[in-house]
């Protein structure tokens, strides 16, 4: 998993940095409208395009992931917070399927991942235990 924990140490600081930034948070959801152009004032856009891109590239978001999530078999799990108990429940496989359902997610609901689950910092934290489960 060396590629994932590089791509995890790469684009961590992004996420803490919108998480603390109302200001990068509406931009997000600006930027998540696709109809509409959003001047990059904050110089982010190209960091958020890498961050989308590369997991793919990386190996987070694999071809099984919905399988995976669906024996997690708790209801919406990957639209929301988790609790810090539901985190320790979860394989690093099933943590695994909860990011890439967020990125799925944005695959049919175009705009979700960045105006969603970055601005309000929902994968935020299933990242961060990632990266204590692989460090």
């Amino acid at each position: 998993m060396a590629t994932v924990g590089y791509y995890i140490k790469r684009n961590l600081p992004l996420l803490r940095r919108i998480d603390e930034d109302e200001r990068l948070q509406e931009w997000c959801r600006r930027y998540a409208n696709v109809y509409e152009s959003t001047p990059d004032e904050y110089g982010i856009e190209k960091q958020l395009e890498d961050f989308f891109h590369g997991a793919y590239e990386c190996g987070l978001v694999p071809s099984n992931y919905r399988e995976i999530y669906d024996g997690i078999r708790i209801e919406g799990l990957f639209s929301r917070k988790p609790e810090s108990r539901e985190l320790a429940r979860l394989s690093t496989d099933q943590l695994i399927s909860v990011i890439a359902m967020q990125f799925r997610h944005d695959h049919f609901s175009e705009g979700v991942l960045f105006g969603h689950y970055v601005a309000d910092g929902i994968m935020l934290p299933y990242l961060e235990e990632l990266e204590r489960r692989i460090a």
